[in-house]
């Protein structure tokens, strides 16, 4: 496939490393131009999570991906978070999973680089999920790294500390995959609570059970400035999936119709993170 042709970042980032090893820490400093007017809570950035397209399966909701696409090419001030699960990647493994994918796995890399290629500068970091997983367990080749360097975008290899700096204020967003699929959503909720036991951020963003829940509890931090208190409000935020229920793995497993709508994460200049269903 020939290279695609990218438009130039806004933004910068610094990947942290330490005795020479990556760490799973990114700063990003969006300029200040990228805030919005909006007429609720004052200018803001949106970053929109983009997990679970399983692009490939004979269940991928066409329509909703292309959607997105053209809202974020379209939307000043937009930017991305690719979490994985992004190419179906089934492998026959035994368990027929291949048999959903009318694409081959090769062909869906070569295609979302053509589909992601023209928000790239948009897209703030990626990483796997269960199914790009498969490749690298069987042969060492993981093709979310692939999609990433091709589209040339930072990629880290699990979870990651994204702080992103934009108009003095600093917004920290802890990014998952996921990596169970409890039966209810208050399990799934507690599935992705879990990072808040080690990692200090506003929001803790996980995909993988195909649901979108918006959950926010409170934290008591120091004002070093003033010597007091400050109640800053946290979210948990799992996103939606562009997968179908009917004819598919999920809808065979016993599991329920998934979620029709989305999650956008929007940062105001008043230094707020709130993220909103749609």
């Amino acid at each position: 496939q020939s290279r695609p042709v990218l438009q130039p970042k806004d933004w910068t980032y610094h990947i942290a490393t330490q005795s020479g090893k990556v760490q799973p820490y990114q700063m990003i400093q969006l300029p200040d131009s990228a805030f919005q007017e909006d007429g609720r809570y004052g200018r803001r950035i949106s970053i929109v999570p983009i997990f679970d397209v399983h692009y490939g399966n004979n269940g991928h909701r066409a329509n909703k991906f292309q959607k997105y696409l053209k809202w974020i090419k379209e939307t000043p001030g937009m930017y991305v978070v690719l979490g994985g699960d992004i190419m179906e990647n089934a492998l026959d493994d035994g368990r027929g999973m291949s048999y959903d994918q009318p694409i081959n796995p090769h062909s869906q890399l070569d295609d979302l680089t053509e589909m992601l290629a023209p928000i790239a500068h948009r897209i703030l970091c990626a990483m796997p999920g269960n199914h790009e997983w498969r490749t690298y367990k069987k042969s060492g080749i993981d093709p979310a790294k692939l999609l990433a360097d091709r589209l040339e975008i930072p990629y880290h290899q699990g979870p990651v500390l994204l702080n992103i700096l934009a108009g003095g204020n600093k917004y920290r967003l802890h990014v998952q995959h996921g990596f169970s699929r409890p039966a209810t959503k208050g399990g799934q909720l507690n599935s992705a609570m879990k990072p808040m036991k080690w990692i200090d951020a506003d929001i803790f963003l996980s995909g993988h059970t195909h649901e979108a829940i918006v959950s926010e509890d409170t934290v008591l931090r120091e004002n070093a400035a003033d010597a007091s208190l400050t109640f800053r409000p946290r979210w948990v935020v799992v996103t939606q999936s562009f997968m179908g229920w009917l004819e598919t793995y999920g809808y065979r497993a016993g599991y329920g119709p998934v979620t029709g709508g989305g999650v956008l994460l929007e940062m105001y200049e008043n230094g707020e993170f709130i993220p909103s269903t749609r």
